[in-house]
């Protein structure tokens, strides 16, 4: 019995046409040819691994498949093509990506069973458990995991991938190392066409190794990134293409095969980078000479390039970051429209057709949703019954009757209220579903207030609408505050229990590191305790910057709502969420208003939330709190959308701190 085995682990692989390649890309060579064509170069040279671990994006599957049909026929292969994969010596795919659902739920199962027809495992559906592979005659079992770290895309329906969450990961990790010698973690993850990760993905892969994770194989970016050697673990940020047709960017065909060797007695690994590059024909093949050299110098400076201090970016790194992405995005946009102009004369006119019409109607939805697609997302804090006085110096406690009143109207007007499983699948609407003559809205409550429970409750259960609870995690369980009795309660019949940090602090007067346990604590104590992803945060007081987002992508959250006065746009970033504040003197006639989009009412929202930002931007968040903690005290009254400091109900002297 030999005492090493080897696994090769490549990239994205599409064995369907993509967009703008219809009857021109790999589906339409491998009709040509065969599957075995498209990987005759690199046959060899997987076959000398035992196994051999890829990412299929896309479906093999015949399923609701329309003939001359541009959105059925794009990212789809047959069935048959897993023999091919097979051949090629493919043993595990992972499904988890943004393609694989884009033609249905019944595709992903055919193609499931295509390839374990062939005796190909697939990891990464959330109906299968961890993937656990024995070495023949090797005595060892290595284990696969598999996560979409993408917002969803191409569909609406609930996903069929696992969805990364760092709890849920570290989880899954610690049980695979229980019976495995080796444990794999793919991620999609990352930005297309990027030759580098951001920082917060640096950090995430380093905990996935500190939680016990042996190799760490990235995918979705479509160009190769930096491979880095972090304590006893291996990361591949992404491992570019592997069979793909975007050949109008060249970035994209360059790509590499990561073959590791693991020493059995030793329980080491190590590991090689094989240079490949996609040719004309769509044939992954190996490099030699010079042009290898070439390749794996640039390989060097992109793993030389990667951070090496495991903090998080600064907020001037992650706008230069966030700045490449636009270009590359950009530069990538033109040469696909270069390729389509140059081609558009082999395309049957029927698909010219189709092309123009989606052409236009992108066009179309993106001047629509910058000019009338508007979701208003209510910010409430506290109910409280009518018998009872205005809580002290906040004008932030709706009564019951009012809070009644505006749930009735909304019921009546039939509008439709979302919960943020909703609101993910509104985002990713590419296709543009969203119907102007449907009314949508969010309902959210901030801080978790004890009235909430006994008030807001019972109404929003008679009518049947869904909402939101942040909640302060350092704050359950304390007077006037929700227990954990009641938030499971709530999470079982209708709201949606989310972040709203760990005490409550202004995030923007903290380090770096206490602004990282505020959300990433918080987060973990809900989802142990609940049992549920929490995948957005609300920002206390609204205060927020882009190093404090990058912190939150880092430990884990999808999104964020602020207390910027607006509607919600689904086409925007779901890290810049406006909110409309719901406050004491809101009866009906003003609630009617702000839905309706009243002009005068939201200009006088849109100037005090202007004035009022400048204000803080001058003065300092300090010393702005202070002056409108004293206004506050003296009057009581007011429309603001946001107050930066208030007052703890049980003690005045307690010191100023934000309900929002």
């Amino acid at each position: 019995m030999s005492n090493r085995f080897k696994i090769a682990s490549v990239g994205d692989i599409s064995l369907g046409d993509e967009y703008l390649r219809y009857g021109l890309g790999v589906r339409a060579k491998i009709e040509k040819h065969s599957v075995d064509y498209i990987f005759a170069a690199v046959a060899d040279l997987l076959s000398h691994h035992d196994i051999v671990f890829g990412n299929l994006e896309g479906v093999l599957s015949a399923h609701n498949y329309v003939t001359k049909k541009l959105s059925s026929f794009v990212m789809r292969g047959k069935p048959q093509y897993a023999k091919g994969l097979k051949a090629a010596g493919f043993t595990v795919l992972s499904l988890a990506n943004n393609h694989i659902m884009q033609h249905g739920r019944q595709a992903v199962f055919e193609t499931r069973t295509a390839l374990q027809n062939y005796g190909i495992h697939t990891c990464g559906l959330i109906d299968e458990g961890d993937i656990r592979l024995s070495v023949a005659g090797k005595g060892v079992c290595v284990g696969f995991l598999a996560y979409n770290n993408h917002p969803q895309q191409h569909f609406v329906d609930a996903p069929m991938y696992k969805k990364f969450s760092l709890q849920q990961a570290y989880n899954d990790i610690q049980r695979a190392k229980k019976d495995t010698d080796l444990v794999v973690v793919s991620l999609h993850w990352g930005d297309e066409f990027c030759p580098w990760p951001s920082d917060a993905q640096q950090i995430i892969a380093h905990k996935l190794i500190d939680s016990g994770a042996d190799i760490i194989l990235g995918h979705h970016p479509h160009v190769v990134q930096g491979v880095e050697v972090y304590r006893n673990g291996l990361i591949c940020y992404s491992l570019g293409n592997f069979v793909f047709d975007l050949t109008w960017q060249p970035e994209t065909t360059e790509s590499f095969v990561l073959s590791v060797e693991y020493n059995i007695p030793r329980r080491k690994w190590s590991h090689n980078v094989i240079p490949i590059r996609i040719n004309e024909n769509f044939q992954p093949a190996p490099l030699h000479g010079l042009e290898r050299t070439r390749a794996l110098e640039h390989m060097a400076s992109l793993s030389r390039a990667l951070r090496r201090d495991g903090k998080v970016c600064t907020q001037r790194a992650q706008e230069a970051y966030e700045t490449l992405v636009r270009k590359n995005t950009k530069l990538e946009r033109r040469r696909s429209h270069l390729y389509w102009l140059s081609h558009v004369h082999r395309f049957p006119l029927p698909i010219i057709a189709q092309y123009l019409r989606d052409m236009v109607t992108r066009r179309w939805r993106k001047f629509a949703a910058g000019k009338g697609v508007r979701i208003p997302v209510l910010m409430y804090h506290e109910v409280t019954p009518d018998a009872t006085k205005p809580v002290p110096y906040s004008p932030y406690a709706v009564s019951l009757s009012t809070f009644a009143a505006h749930m009735e109207y909304l019921h009546h007007n039939h509008y439709e209220p979302l919960s943020l499983e909703d609101l993910q699948k509104l985002e990713c609407l590419e296709d543009g579903k969203l119907d102007k003559a449907r009314k949508y809205v969010l309902i959210t409550f901030d801080d978790g207030y004890l009235g909430n429970y006994k008030f807001a409750y019972p109404v929003l259960r008679q009518s049947g609408i869904k909402a939101i609870l942040f909640v302060i995690t350092d704050r359950i369980g304390t007077r006037n505050y929700l227990d954990w009795q009641q938030l499971r309660e709530m999470s079982e019949n209708g709201f949606e229990v989310l972040s709203h940090t760990l005490s409550h602090r202004d995030l923007e007067l903290l380090p770096e590191n206490t602004v990282r346990e505020e959300l990433g604590r918080s987060k973990q104590i809900l989802e142990q305790t609940l049992g549920k992803a929490v995948d957005f945060v609300s920002y206390p007081q609204g205060s927020y910057n882009r190093q404090i987002e990058s912190i939150a992508r880092e430990v884990g959250y999808r999104g964020s709502f602020n207390s910027d006065v607006g509607f919600f746009n689904p086409r925007k970033r779901p890290f810049s969420i406006k909110r409309i504040l719901i406050m004491q003197n809101h009866d009906l006639e003003c609630f009617k208003k702000i839905l309706q989009r009243d002009a005068f009412l939201w200009t006088r929202l849109k100037c005090k939330s202007y004035i009022k930002k400048t204000l803080r931007g001058l003065l300092g968040i300090e010393l702005y709190g202070r002056i409108w903690l004293y206004f506050f005290k003296s009057h009581q009254t007011g429309f603001e959308n946001e107050h930066p400091v208030s007052v703890h109900r049980e003690s005045i002297s307690a010191g100023p701190r934000s309900s929002s």
